[in-house]
């Protein structure tokens, strides 16, 4: 997971991106923003410009509900039992 993605949710803050290859997925798992429909400037003002303060209040929820499962306890805890599992 990119760790700038990690630290935008970590301060709640809604997204809008271009297309890249994992992102979008991420955002859409995540529900925490916009995302463009191409690489291009317009696109991406596009994407702005359809933000409402509903679905900003949305994403900053969401992106509440994904620090805790984001967290170093709930993935903490299935790294240690997988390591717990092979040892």
């Amino acid at each position: 997971m990119p760790s700038k993605f990690l630290e935008l949710i970590q301060v709640r803050l809604a997204v809008a991106i271009c297309p890249s290859t994992e992102m979008p997925r991420l955002v859409k798992e995540f529900s925490r923003g916009a995302i463009a429909d191409s690489f291009k400037s317009k696109a991406l003002a596009t994407a702005f410009e359809e933000l409402t303060d509903e679905s900003i209040r949305g994403y900053k929820l969401a992106a509440d509900n994904a620090v805790r499962e984001l967290s170093c306890e709930a993935t903490g805890q299935v790294l240690l039992h997988e390591i717990e599992r092979l040892v």
